[in-house]
């Protein structure tokens, strides 16, 4: 211990600026082309995950979009469902109605037809 405290009081002063100059001269990512290299590459990848992370915003986005539209178009098929389910209970049920009104405009006509027949029997006839 002793030992590295005299070691530093041994260097100059003027030593001490000459190792801060040449390391201040000394850039990492100019003075080495294989960092360079790394910086860019490391630079293009920043790059390259800024433009897909924005890919995926956008394809988060149209999704959520895409979800509400389709939720809604659910919604609307439900409703037009429920009316084409209700249509088609009245239209059996107009069905079932006009089934009832030419059996009974039939028996109408029979009865209006039994009385005239009575009438001009009577009238005719003279029985």
């Amino acid at each position: 211990m002793g030992n590295s405290s005299n070691t530093a009081q041994k260097v100059a002063p003027s030593q001490v600026d000459n190792e801060n100059k040449e390391t201040k001269k000394l850039k990492p990512c100019c003075a080495c082309p294989e960092t360079k290299r790394t910086t860019e590459s490391l630079n293009s990848l920043v790059s390259k995950m800024n433009e897909q992370l924005q890919r995926s915003e956008d394809t988060t986005s149209t999704l959520i979009h895409s979800s509400a539209v389709l939720h809604e178009t659910h919604n609307q098929f439900n409703a037009v469902g429920a009316t084409i389910r209700v249509s088609g209970k009245m239209i059996s049920k107009y069905a079932r109605r006009e089934t009832t009104d030419k059996f009974l405009i039939s028996l109408a006509l029979l009865l209006y037809f039994g009385v005239i027949l009575c009438v001009l029997k009577k009238r005719i006839f003279l029985f």
